[in-house]
């Protein structure tokens, strides 16, 4: 099966990556900062990552999802606006899955102690087997293009930008497996499977990344600390 494949390939890159410094947020006046202040995490084994020296991941017990964004490359096999909308619903219900799947609950609008969980899909490339068959390539036959997946995360009363993590990847699949990729279903099962990959990545960037002291979504939205439970 596709996924068991895929478990098994990242955790061959992973053993590959096992000897890579720690992940490590950026401070001081060397440290690549962003636009939006957002600092870059260097050594991530897998895409790019930015945080706030003061958030630390998973502290929102609420969250809301934005609306996912597809942007495709110039040159690309563009998809209709049907398959475009399907693949947007079976994206986000992954996300929703995976998220849900950590304890935090979903809530219809953001608000304080809410994360706002932004995807976007961009520079999709997807090939179109009938314009390439003539060049025989291994790249062309074993994949149905490439994606880069943006996952941005905001606070939800403030609107202030806490993370954003970006991924470069092939889409499985192609000629040569005998899936077709101009049939939505094979091409939404490897994005599929490609978030679930990210949420793997995911977790080896994070439990290591050390920065200042988090500040609570409390107190970034100006509000007292709960009581604790006696």
């Amino acid at each position: 099966m596709l996924h068991r494949s895929f478990a098994a390939a990242l955790a061959a890159a992973l053993v590959g990556c096992a000897a890579h410094p720690d992940p490590t947020l950026e401070m001081g006046p060397d440290a690549k900062v962003a636009p939006d202040g957002l600092h870059r995490v260097s050594h991530v084994p897998f895409g790019t990552l930015y945080m706030r020296p003061d958030y630390a991941f998973g502290s929102y017990p609420r969250f809301t999802m934005g609306r996912t964004q597809v942007h495709f490359k110039p040159d690309s096999r563009v998809l209709s606006d049907a398959e475009i909308a399907d693949i947007k619903e079976r994206f986000d219900a992954v996300a929703r899955q995976l998220i849900a799947e950590t304890g935090r609950v979903e809530v219809d609008k953001p608000g304080p102690c809410v994360a706002r969980v932004n995807l976007a899909l961009v520079d999709v490339d997807l090939l179109d087997p009938k314009a390439l068959s003539t060049h025989g390539t291994t790249t062309v036959l074993e994949s149905f293009g490439s994606l880069t997946l943006v996952l941005e995360i905001s606070d939800g009363y403030t609107a202030e930008p806490l993370m954003r993590y970006t991924r470069a990847r092939r889409l499985r699949g192609g000629p040569a497996t005998g899936a077709d990729p101009a049939q939505l279903t094979a091409v939404t099962t490897t994005l599929e499977e490609f978030a679930r990959g990210i949420q793997r990545d995911f977790q080896l960037a994070l439990p290591r990344v050390a920065g200042g002291a988090p500040i609570s979504c409390e107190e970034r939205a100006g509000l007292p600390p709960p009581v604790s439970a006696r």
